[in-house]
């Protein structure tokens, strides 16, 4: 990575207030739901919007190692980071129940289980979860591509 970039990053995001607001934590969170729309572009095989997920998660890495070198400490009450790193340790097990899912099938209540310490830890139950899932999806249209939903250009019920 070209020392320059890194060095841009920094600067735009200093510059909007984000080291001051943020923390090491909810930058590598974020990198994850990038990876997620990373994961949704090699599965729509869209080149472009892979190198744009990309550079989003570089972004989110350069970011945190900002917040990280910055604070050698979290700044939140001592409860709030212990439901924060369980959630964390939560989701890192999930993604990692996903990968084995992917290349050797199962997983599935293990990755639930996973998916229900996060929802505990911020005080919702996995049924609610799931009824709001299913109280947007319902409302959505679309069609399936290449295996992937791909809404409709005028639903403004579900997010990109």
């Amino acid at each position: 990575m070209k020392k320059e970039n890194f060095v841009r990053v920094r600067e735009i995001c200093g510059g909007w207030g984000l080291y001051a607001s943020s923390n090491e934590q909810t930058q590598l969170l974020y990198a994850i739901s990038e990876a997620g729309e990373l994961a949704k572009s090699i599965a729509m095989n869209d080149r472009d919007a892979a190198r744009d997920d990309i550079g989003d998660i570089l972004v989110c890495l350069i970011n945190a190692y900002e917040l990280g070198r910055r604070h050698n400490k979290l700044e939140f009450q001592a409860d709030f980071i212990a439901n924060l790193n369980s959630s964390i340790l939560a989701f890192s097990d999930l993604l990692n129940d996903l990968g084995g899912a992917i290349l050797h099938g199962g997983g599935y209540i293990s990755m639930c289980d996973n998916l229900a310490t996060i929802a505990s830890n911020l005080m919702l139950t996995i049924d609610e979860c799931l009824e709001q899932a299913i109280s947007e999806i319902e409302k959505r249209k679309g069609k399936i591509v290449n295996g992937v939903f791909v809404k409709e250009a005028n639903d403004t019920f579900s997010k990109s």
